[in-house]
């Protein structure tokens, strides 16, 4: 992921709301959200690459996503997938603060990450450039590629839009909008993460269309809306798009106890 938003313990019906965008290369395969046949606990798409996923829940209400953090770090070559962290949580019963624990043993061996990590009752946040495990406050939360709140300009707009489209309704496809706003910051706004000032225009929209890095487009692939509510009832609704910034296809899930049912649309 690159940008999540997300309101936590902050709407009497629904303690976690995520709101997030996948940036990533089109030609790096992965499918999109589903039970996995090898995992059935869990649901989420998949990166065919590495074999992890970028976020992903379970029918308990087990939930993890993770974005990359810029930063001048070099892990070991080859790295460990961060996806990996996600799934590995997801498959396992321990707590939050054991996991978390047990991965900072070796976190330097990853390249830059911020992992949020939890249930609609806790959620963590931890950086392994810090190595420090934060547990949330309720409220409205934003992470991008930074920290946790950062003063970047796609998360401070996007905490506010996302405050202000739950005022009005929780519908997904209310939430989704949100993410779609494709608006660069201004020079004076962007942070200097060491990419180039042109390049952190280019990726400070909530909604990155595609451009062309490497001979390979690069862009929103997904945008995705989670709900989980305080019977660990979730539903997600997921938009894809192809290279060309077109609508892909959607789907829309509904996961209950060990059962879940969707509808899907290309």
């Amino acid at each position: 992921m690159c940008l999540i938003l997300f309101a936590y313990q902050h709407h009497s019906d629904y303690p976690l709301i995520i709101a997030a965008n996948r940036d990533e290369f089109f030609n790096r395969p992965a499918t999109a959200a589903h039970y996995w046949p090898e995992s059935p606990e869990i649901f989420a798409g998949k990166d065919l690459q590495a074999g992890g996923t970028w976020m992903g829940v379970t029918r308990t209400g087990r939930f993890a996503a993770v974005t990359n953090h810029r930063s001048t770090h070099t892990p070991p070559n080859p790295a460990i997938s961060r996806g990996a962290l996600c799934t590995d949580f997801l498959r396992s019963n321990v707590s939050p603060q054991q996991f978390l624990q047990e991965i900072g043993k070796n976190r330097l061996d990853y390249a830059g990450f911020n992992l949020l990590l939890g249930s609609p009752n806790q959620l963590l946040y931890y950086a392994n450039q810090t190595g420090d495990a934060v547990e949330l406050k309720a409220g409205i939360h934003g992470l991008s590629n930074g920290v946790l709140n950062d003063s970047w300009p796609k998360v401070e707009q996007g905490k506010s839009a996302l405050s202000a489209a739950l005022a009005q309704s929780t519908e997904a496809e209310h939430l989704l909008h949100i993410l779609m706003d494709d608006n660069p910051a201004d020079a004076s706004q962007v942070p200097d993460t060491g990419i180039g000032i042109d390049a952190e225009i280019v990726l400070s929209s909530r909604f990155i269309p595609p451009i062309n890095v490497r001979d390979n487009h690069y862009g929103t692939r997904n945008c995705t809306v989670l709900k989980i509510d305080r019977q660990n009832n979730s539903e997600w609704l997921e938009q894809a798009f192809s290279p060309d910034g077109k609508l892909g296809s959607r789907a829309s899930h509904q996961i209950e106890g060990i059962t879940a049912t969707n509808t899907t649309n290309n």
